[in-house]
């Protein structure tokens, strides 16, 4: 159940990620993305540090991104869109209809397990995740009217 939390959770925010044209609030999607990917990967690997340092070294490429994305053109005021209005509602009842809050804290994932015998798979995962986010990164480089997009 969390699992299928997590997956409808991603793609809403990918939804939202392609309708924002600023690439500020589009660097702040994703790192809602990566964060519920990290929260993903540490489900299923059943180990949170890796996930941690995964997550941190993410974010720090990101804020790197984004300084350098700022440093080129200057931000413009977002508009304030009625979209975001629906989710508040919509995980509130998702939470209460299935009591998502004691299955996350009764669940043992956040017990450190160091012996994964599968490690090859979640290396290719991670290829992946970071060839999506390099895709990701080129969307919003290709939104923003700053120098780095070629005439």
């Amino acid at each position: 159940m969390l699992f299928l939390f997590l997956k409808l959770n991603i793609n809403m925010i990918m939804y939202i990620f392609f309708l924002k044209k600023n690439p500020a609030s589009q660097l702040i999607i994703l790192l809602f993305l990566s964060l519920n990917i990290s929260f993903i990967f540490s489900y299923f690997l059943k180990n949170s540090w890796i996930m941690l340092m995964f997550m941190l070294a993410m974010i720090s490429g990101m804020l790197i991104l984004f300084a350098y994305m700022t440093s080129l053109m200057s931000l413009f005021s977002m508009k304030n869109n009625n979209y975001f209005k629906f989710l508040p509602p919509f995980l509130i009842i998702f939470f209460l209809e299935n009591n998502l809050i004691f299955k996350i804290s009764s669940n043992k994932f956040w017990i450190a397990n160091f012996f994964f015998s599968n490690k090859n798979f979640w290396l290719l995962i991670s290829i992946s995740y970071i060839l999506i986010s390099l895709f990701l990164i080129i969307e919003i480089i290709n939104n923003s009217k700053s120098t780095l997009r070629k005439k």
